[in-house]
């Protein structure tokens, strides 16, 4: 039994080893979601239920699938469904956690700053809004690496999934430096 224990823990080390080879030399953000990602999941879930779906979570495993592919597309420069080790959305998927027997699917966008104009983009293309609105998925991760958005969906919810507030964030002011004159200035009433 201790050989077993061993060997487990050997394995688990391996393995962390190996996700820390994924991330070497990277600053990782999974489990924040940014300003435009978090505008982006308002809408998403505001559009889902304006046509009568339940909300979509966030969890972790989706999450870094989707944060390590928009990573690894801007690193490699390309643009695919297929990863640069030859892997599909759902091979990724099962390869960071999410690997239960349900729907998924994968929405991508080059080109593209803001959650706003990511989600205009998807909802006007018949494929990726059908998987916006696919009332088997439940969970996504969302991942953003400058103008490259990957998505990815399932229809399982893990217990370490998170329910955001679907209210986009109020933007914040953009404040304008003021500019001091030579002279004092008072007015008075």
């Amino acid at each position: 039994m201790k050989n077993v224990v061993i060997i487990g823990t050997a394995i688990l080390v391996l393995i962390l080893i190996g996700i820390g080879l994924l991330y070497e030399g990277k600053e990782t953000r999974i489990g924040v979601l940014d300003n435009e990602e978090e505008i982006f999941l308002g809408l998403i879930n505001q559009y889902r239920a304006e046509n009568g779906l339940a909300p979509l979570a966030i969890t972790p495993m989706l999450e870094e699938s989707a944060q390590w592919m928009s990573e690894d597309m801007k690193s490699k420069e390309y643009f695919s469904h297929t990863d640069s080790l030859g892997r599909d959305p759902f091979v990724r998927m099962s390869a960071f956690g999410y690997n239960f027997n349900t729907w998924r699917g994968e929405n991508l966008a080059y080109g593209i700053l803001s959650g706003q104009d990511a989600f205009v983009l998807w909802k006007n293309s018949p494929g990726h809004n059908a998987n916006m609105l696919k009332p088997e998925f439940v969970v996504m991760g969302i991942g953003k690496d400058e103008e490259y958005w990957t998505t990815d969906f399932g229809g399982y919810v893990p217990l370490s999934s998170t329910f955001i507030p679907t209210a986009p964030p109020t933007p914040e002011p953009t404040v304008v430096p003021a500019t001091i004159p030579a002279t004092p200035i008072c007015t008075c009433e």
